[in-house]
């Protein structure tokens, strides 16, 4: 892969600035540029699939921009041969890290943008979106794979409840799908530093035509109950029979897959705060 200096020279001749690491995700490189802008490029080395990543990353960020109350990155170059793209940076710092976080504004915040993202019309957003692929039959399936490759490292309170959540029948699924980022976890909502108010909102990359409860599920497992039950309240689209039950299904499957996945990288810190998510979910 060609050095990230030379990508951005290619891909916008006369930008410049310091270009650092800003982290490796499971499909791309990602780095700062200055201050204000971030370089992506996508890992797979097959041409069709840098192609057809970038093409579909400029066509959602560009219908994101038009229809998210929260400011997403915006595409300022972009080159797709090459499977690389240049975005504006959302300014702040990831809700995770911030301390001094204002939760009721935040609460008010992910209520209106979630108002208006599940408002989108179904049909246009299947023109940058594809409904979520697997039912939740094949979810379980292969968290549960996951979970009993690392069932002998979980702690020991955690296993009879997170067995017997792998071993219940998941909840009917939704009727009505809406588009959905699908990830809106507190190190994709950016805020302020030094207010605590939401900035933005990033990675974009697993939105979906999906069950609402996919977005609500990671409000609850990152910013917990106090802030969904404020969203909720200020949620203004009509809610399906079975969404109260959905969410902390999905809530409760994505932290065994993330415990999984933390047992799995070594991540000793952040499996005893998943744990610890966990813990309060199964207890629910």
């Amino acid at each position: 892969m060609p050095a990230p200096d030379d990508v951005l020279a290619t891909l916008a001749p006369g930008r410049s600035g310091p270009v650092r690491p800003l982290g490796e995700g499971w499909d791309n490189l990602v780095w700062a540029v200055g201050d204000d802008l971030v370089l992506r490029v996508v890992k797979d080395p097959d041409p069709t699939v840098k192609r057809a990543t970038v093409e579909r990353d400029v066509a959602l960020l560009a219908f994101a921009g038009r229809h998210s109350t929260l400011a997403p990155p915006r595409v300022v170059a972009a080159d797709p041969e090459a499977g690389a793209l240049l975005t504006t940076r959302v300014p702040g710092v990831a809700a995770v890290e911030s301390g001094r976080l204002d939760t009721s504004a935040l609460a008010d915040d992910l209520a209106r943008f979630l108002t208006a993202l599940h408002a989108v019309d179904p049909v246009l957003a299947a023109g940058v979106v594809r409904p979520d692929p697997d039912s939740a039959e094949v979810w379980l399936a292969q968290v549960g794979e996951e979970y009993a490759a690392v069932a002998g490292d979980v702690a020991p309170d955690l296993r009879a409840p997170v067995e017997e959540f792998l071993g219940a029948a998941p909840p009917p699924p939704a009727q009505d799908l809406v588009f959905c980022h699908n990830d809106v976890r507190d190190d994709h909502v950016m805020v302020d530093p030094a207010s605590g108010r939401v900035t933005g909102l990033i990675d974009w990359g697993d939105a979906v035509l999906g069950d609402p409860a996919l977005d609500l599920a990671t409000v609850l497992t990152d910013f917990g109950p106090a802030v969904l039950d404020r969203v909720l309240d200020g949620y203004l689209r009509p809610r399906e029979a079975g969404l109260a039950d959905r969410t902390r299904w999905v809530a409760r499957r994505r932290m065994v897959e993330d415990l999984a996945w933390r047992i799995r990288t070594g991540d000793e810190p952040g499996g005893r705060r998943t744990s610890a998510t966990l813990r309060r979910l199964l207890a629910d």
